[in-house]
């Protein structure tokens, strides 16, 4: 599993994912997210803005099933490679054409969880 969270909140993330509890608090518990054996791993995203025409994206957070994500990608061809021979010669070398598009794609997005929390 990873986390993806926006650079503002890389301390809250840290702190939610490698506590040993809420020691402050009447209500400690241990930490279902990391249980000490690295569970779900941090990235902080340096592609969510912090702010664009009065919405905050700081808040937003991203959670990604990499196992499951990595079943569902797919390599999706619009035409596999060919070549063509135009039986064209320069300076003694035969040169052929060739053409090729493909582009990764998804079964579905049944991986990828993201939410605008409000703080």
């Amino acid at each position: 599993m990873r986390l993806i969270v926006a650079r503002e909140k890389k301390e809250k993330a840290e702190e939610v994912l490698r506590s040993i509890g809420n020691p402050d608090s009447a209500n400690r518990v241990n930490n279902v997210f990391n249980n000490g054996e690295g569970y779900m791993d941090l990235v902080v995203s340096n592609w969510i803005p912090v702010s664009e025409g009065g919405t905050t994206y700081s808040n937003y957070w991203f959670l990604i099933d990499m196992e499951r994500a990595s079943e569902m990608a797919k390599l999706v061809w619009g035409w596999k490679p060919k070549f063509d021979d135009d039986k064209v010669i320069t300076k003694g070398t035969k040169v052929y054409t060739g053409s090729t598009m493909f582009k990764p794609g998804f079964v579905s997005h049944q991986w990828a969880y993201g939410a605008q929390a409000t703080s």
